[in-house]
């Protein structure tokens, strides 16, 4: 019911309130600059750590709240590291990974595959884990997305992780949730999207969110593909990356805003088990190293025996007697080298291959009465 105004005072205090009242666009900006700023940083706020899930040689890694990546070329094992990366999570440690989260728990989202192999994927993570094959894993959930329309994925994976509540979400195959991932606009709403959701702040959940995306098809483009491939990178904490080398798999860090992790490997058995497999790279790097020094020794080698031989050459060409200064001119010459160099061999090779009688190099030993001594190498 409205409110009767009885006497002319109180008109002018109404009138006055009125006035003095912000417009609804002005109250709205209002709201919006106390929400900017909430937002400045302080010096002297006390914000707590990063929750990290997993550590490798003590250098943790994916950090709650944080968008993080995993790319690779195709068939490079990009899903068989995620299950290794799962499992250690779920059982405490795989080779040298360890769980920093003892109770986290995980949903694997896979948006590539048909679900029995989703199902193979799924079976493989809690046998490395050493888990019995029972679906009771309030600690990890799989969730096939493949037949899913594009529009509806991301709003599927916003209601698991609201039912979940996971502390970790791995998408495999985040390219599905986007027609386009050369179209800029929608590139980077997936991956605003992906923020909030990770975040433990406006709307979000704190939650550790693991993209996959590959790489450009070419051999030396290790950028991964398109728009949403940058955007990616730039956002994410650390961008790991999956190689395969002979039968050996190895995970590396290709991009990292801390400490970056150290490299580990992995391989098929015989019986077609997934084995640790740094200790075999460690040696293959050994073997390799020492292959390269060999190679590198015999081409110094090579390379002495050619400077060597084109020494000779010229005292041969000037009769098996030369001037010691005139052979360290010509051989500067012939070899593009400088006068320190020139000088090192000769002496190297004196009284063994070439011998110096007075202000003569020649290729015969002189007589033991013959006088041979020092000359100045100017």
């Amino acid at each position: 019911m409205p409110v009767e105004v009885q006497t002319a005072e109180q008109m002018a205090e109404l009138i006055e309130a009125s006035e003095t009242m912000p417009t609804e666009q002005e109250a709205a900006q209002a709201a919006f600059m106390k929400e900017v700023m909430a937002r400045r940083l302080s010096l002297e706020t006390p914000y707590p750590p990063e929750e990290c899930l997993l550590s490798i040689d003590g250098i943790p890694f994916f950090a709650r709240g944080d968008i993080n990546a995993l790319k690779a070329k195709q068939k490079q094992g990009k899903t068989t590291a995620l299950s290794i990366m799962v499992a250690a999570m779920l059982c405490g440690q795989w080779g040298r990974l360890k769980s920093l989260y003892e109770k986290g728990k995980i949903v694997f989202i896979d948006t590539e595959q048909k679900p029995q192999d989703s199902q193979m994927v799924y079976r493989r993570m809690v046998k490395m884990a050493g888990m019995p094959e029972l679906d009771d894993y309030d600690r990890l959930q799989v969730y096939t997305l493949r037949t899913m329309d594009t529009d509806q994925m991301l709003q599927a994976t916003k209601c698991i992780i609201e039912q979940e509540r996971p502390d970790v979400v791995i998408i495999d195959g985040i390219v599905d949730f986007i027609h386009n991932f050369n179209e800029v606009e929608e590139s980077q709403q997936i991956i605003k999207e992906l923020s909030i959701m990770a975040s433990g702040s406006d709307g979000g959940r704190n939650v550790c969110i693991v993209a996959v995306l590959h790489e450009n098809k070419a051999n030396d483009d290790k950028n991964m593909r398109g728009h949403l491939g940058t955007l990616l990178s730039q956002k994410a904490s650390i961008v790991l990356e999956c190689v395969k080398h002979s039968d050996v798999f190895t995970v590396r860090c290709s991009d990292s805003r801390h400490a970056p992790v150290p490299e580990w490997s992995f391989q098929y058995d015989r019986e077609g088990r997934v084995v640790d497999a740094d200790q075999l790279r460690t040696e293959r790097l050994e073997a390799e190293r020492e292959i390269r020094q060999q190679r590198n020794e015999q081409r110094q080698r090579e390379l002495k025996d050619e400077k060597v031989e084109k020494l000779l050459d010229i005292i041969k060409r000037a009769g098996g007697r030369i001037l010691r200064s005139e052979l360290r001119d010509k051989y500067m010459k012939a070899m593009q080298v400088k006068k320190t160099a020139a000088n090192n061999l000769i002496k190297d090779l004196k009284g063994t291959m070439i011998f110096q009688c007075g202000e003569f190099i020649t290729t015969e030993r002189p007589l033991d009465g013959q006088l041979s001594f020092e000359q100045s190498d100017d």
